[in-house]
């Protein structure tokens, strides 16, 4: 039996390790995974279309396709500024292969400065080919007046192939709802979801771009204010609706046992529930101990050999469907980094061969799923995050990122270069010490140092090591 302490974790890097004595082999079913046929395309616009108003002069089309301002940036040859009483569209082209009808989800990504809604509002609209009508999607309302630029997410209205017309051409308009003032883009794209025309595909929901987060690993509780996604164990219920909501599943190690908990109960798999039914899928050293990330208590799963991986994946399955069935959005997935603390036991190539099995599966039930950590290159997923599931047809890996402190690490470019906007990332005040950045004279503490560089971008907040709830003295919560 292990020691007694809370069920929560972060992803620990190097630490110590210890052995836990081990009962009989035991064996379960094999399920082969199957393939998700749901594929996720970027586009830039190809063309700019203006029926009211006018847009800057020298300005065009092409200085959308890349996002480069930031804070209060200003550089007239970066951007689109919308003048007036402004309407107009931009026309996206589907890739080639992709058919309209196929298309799952539309969704519009956007950086802007500008008014706010109140001054002025600003709508993006997508047109219904099968109504001849513009459809609103979004607006300017979580902007302030004339702040720093925001990256806007507008999510995928339904019956999204009725946007497409039958040339793969999909346009979006921009409309202001009078004439006092302009606003500048510096940003525009569609993520288009398609399926292989199988009728096989679920649509995947990614977070929004720049909501608020909240992180409550170690206890459900009412989301702090402005928050819009929330991360929550598997065994507590979703924060409901009008939450982007994540289940965080132990993928790679087991819940530890802790009073209060029985080691009977299949649904949270402690180690002793594991040892109980399912041994052979634990870690064990050369004596037969089981290997275990000794700073949590909780034993490592053995994924070494492709029976082993999907003896796990048939009990995990049921894992990730009672996310879905409970009004989930997302899977965190924890402890991608097991092999770092499996004593040479494990290889980074075994356990991503087991994620392998498990995205399409998650995908398959609509629901996307975040590379969590890891972010290395060789023994991480480095720039491989979104398509090391396949490559080619159609290309498939994580969806979006969750970082654990990224900022006291230096390493969210290896997060953002990858999944910009959709990166979640959380610092802990016991490691927020000032240190001296980017050759700065003064020191700043990394989260008011990654706030003040990426803080308008993605969410970023910074919490207390054990995640504890508001009622506890613990607790503490911030945002950029």
């Amino acid at each position: 039996m292990l020691s007694t302490i809370l069920p929560r974790r972060r992803a620990s890097r190097g630490l110590a390790l210890t052995a836990i004595g081990v009962a009989a082999l035991t064996t379960t079913a094999l399920l082969t995974a199957t393939p998700a046929t749901a594929a996720s395309d970027t586009l830039s616009p190809d063309s700019l279309t203006t029926t009211a108003g006018s847009i800057g002069s020298g300005q065009s089309v092409s200085h959308l396709a890349v996002k480069d301002q930031s804070g209060s940036q200003d550089d007239w040859s970066r951007y689109v500024e919308f003048i007036g009483a402004y309407a107009g569209y931009r026309t996206y082209a589907l890739p080639a292969g992709v058919d309209a009808e196929d298309v799952t989800a539309i969704d519009v990504t956007t950086n802007y400065r500008g008014p706010s809604a109140a001054e002025q509002t600003w709508t993006w609209s997508l047109y219904d080919w099968s109504a001849s009508s513009w459809n609103a999607v979004g607006t300017n309302a979580s902007a302030t007046s004339w702040g720093s630029w925001k990256q806007l997410s507008f999510d995928s209205p339904a019956n999204a192939a009725s946007f497409v017309n039958s040339s793969g051409d999909i346009r979006v308009r921009l409309s202001a709802n009078n004439s006092s003032d302009a606003a500048n883009v510096d940003y525009e794209s569609l993520q288009v979801t398609s399926s292989d025309g199988s009728g096989g595909s679920t649509t995947v929901m990614l977070p929004p771009a720049n909501g608020g987060f909240s992180y409550q690993l170690g206890g459900a509780y009412t989301p702090e204010s402005g928050v819009d996604i929330v991360s929550r164990d598997r065994t507590e219920a979703p924060a409901g609706a009008g939450f982007y909501n994540i289940c965080y599943v132990n993928l790679l190690q087991t819940q530890p046992d802790y009073e209060g908990q029985s080691p009977t109960n299949p649904d949270y798999g402690t180690t002793q529930w594991w040892i109980n039914n399912h041994p052979n899928l634990l870690l064990r050293d050369a004596n037969g101990d089981l290997i275990a990330d000794d700073e949590w208590s909780e034993a490592i799963f053995d994924v070494s050999t492709a029976a082993k991986r999907q003896q796990l994946l048939a009990i995990q399955d049921d894992w990730f469907a009672d996310c879905k069935d409970d009004g989930y959005q997302a899977i965190e997935p924890d402890n991608l980094d097991v092999f770092l603390r499996s004593e040479g036991q494990l290889s980074f190539a075994q356990t991503k061969e087991y994620v392998k099995l498990v995205i399409p599966n998650v995908h398959d039930l609509g629901l996307a799923i975040a590379q969590k950590n890891t972010s290395e290159t060789g023994q991480g997923y480095g720039t491989i995050g979104k398509t090391f599931v396949d490559t080619v047809s159609p290309a498939q890996g994580f969806d979006f990122a969750i970082a654990e402190e990224c900022a006291r690490y230096l390493e969210c470019d290896s997060y953002t270069d990858v999944y910009d906007p959709h990166v979640l990332e959380i610092e802990y005040t016991d490691e927020n010490e000032p240190v001296v950045h980017d050759g700065e004279t003064d020191p700043r503490t990394p989260f008011d140092w990654i706030c003040d560089k990426d803080g308008d971008e993605r969410p970023i907040i910074l919490r207390d090591r054990e995640l504890v709830t508001p009622s506890d003295s613990a607790y503490f919560y911030a945002s950029c």
